[in-house]
């Protein structure tokens, strides 16, 4: 998913997380995969594709080098939006799932043959078609719906999805059969990530998801489900671990090599000083079963107050500030400052972004 500044709305939010994760640099990703959303280890390969716009094609690619080794296209499918890929025994499923609008009618997973997929550079898809039992308003809300997706995963006889709340920072779990044909996705669950999920992998019950938070810096939600098509999440056992990256590592993708160790990838992402290019991890995890619990960081950025119509106030003093209307149009930057002025401007919402050496975080501001 390409990811749009001018749209990001979350307030901060800092955790205590699990550090017990070890990040290794395997190799850069071609041009041709900036876009690298999802992620399978299939035949001692990774498959991977793009997301929206991206030709309708999976890609392996070398675990050591990160050269791609065979495309394999799928030429009765169309990519819209596809956001992540799944597997079982039998099949490959990939989700035409992205819906950054929230007003998509036509979600669908595509589903083909391994068989196919081994023996042949050309296959046909099933089709799995799908919406939301919840979703009763499709109005165009760019980047600010909880109807977005771009992870799930195949257990046992259903699709789980995994939301990407724009709104919440949260996640929901839908349940829905893995047949072909259409289906009701019922929501079964909800998480309070504090970040957005962007990929999923699993074995039995245990569930990776891979994400990043307001600060564009990636973590992986370790769950241990028991309520897989009941409550998913409330009767899990749920750790965090953030990934020892930069901000500005949009993770997009997470598969299972076994139980702790793991490859994700990357998209590229650009913004003012920061260039980061689609790359490979291969990830180490050594699981803590204690469940995460929210606390407020004596070293996160704060703002106040939050709305206004005169000042606002950080509690720091900050490199750079640049403030955008909710159209995404510059409205002011301002350097090495602790307050912003934003008496003059009209009503409305307005996005800030603050940015440090090292990192870049986001607010949404209230003028009233």
């Amino acid at each position: 998913m390409k990811f749009l500044f001018s749209t990001y709305l979350f307030l901060i939010v800092s955790i205590a997380m699990s550090q017990n994760v070890t990040t290794t640099f395997k190799s850069g990703l071609p041009t041709l995969l900036e876009e690298t959303s999802g992620l399978i280890y299939f035949n001692g390969k990774i498959i991977t594709h793009n997301d929206s716009g991206g030709d309708p094609k999976l890609y392996e690619i070398d675990t050591i080098t990160g050269n791609i080794t065979r495309t394999i296209e799928i030429t009765n499918a169309i990519n819209i939006d596809w956001e992540d890929i799944a597997q079982d025994s039998n099949y490959i499923y990939i989700g035409d799932i992205g819906n950054n609008n929230g007003n998509r009618t036509n979600l669908k997973i595509y589903r083909i043959l391994k068989s196919d997929y081994l023996n042949n550079l050309t296959v046909l898809a099933d089709t799995i078609n799908f919406s939301y039992n919840d979703q009763v308003n499709f109005t165009s809300l760019p980047n600010n719906n909880n109807f977005d997706c771009e992870a799930f995963v195949i257990h046992n006889d259903s699709i789980i999805l995994f939301t990407k709340n724009w709104v919440t920072a949260t996640v929901n779990a839908y349940v829905l059969p893995k047949t072909i044909g259409s289906h009701i996705a019922k929501n079964v669950s909800t998480y309070n990530s504090l970040g957005l999920i962007t990929g999923a992998d699993n074995i039995n019950n245990t569930f990776y998801l891979s994400g990043y938070n307001n600060s564009i810096i990636p973590f992986i939600l370790i769950v241990n489900s028991n309520g897989v098509n009941q409550d998913f999440f409330g009767s899990s056992i749920i750790s965090k671990h953030v990934l020892n990256l930069n901000s500005g590592h949009q993770v997009e993708g997470i598969c299972i090599i076994d139980s702790s160790k793991f490859f994700v990838t990357n998209e590229k992402f650009v913004f003012q000083s920061i260039n980061i290019n689609s790359n490979l991890y291969r990830l180490n995890i050594s699981q803590d079963p204690t469940p995460v619990n929210s606390i407020q960081d004596e070293n996160a950025i704060k703002i106040y107050p939050n709305p206004s119509n005169n000042k606002i106030f950080l509690n720091k003093k900050v490199e750079k500030i640049t403030l955008y209307n909710n159209l995404g149009q510059f409205v002011f930057q301002k350097n090495n400052t602790s307050n912003i002025d934003i008496s003059n401007l009209k009503k409305g919402i307005y996005n800030l972004i603050i940015q440090s050496e090292k990192t870049i975080e986001h607010f949404q501001v209230i003028k009233n």
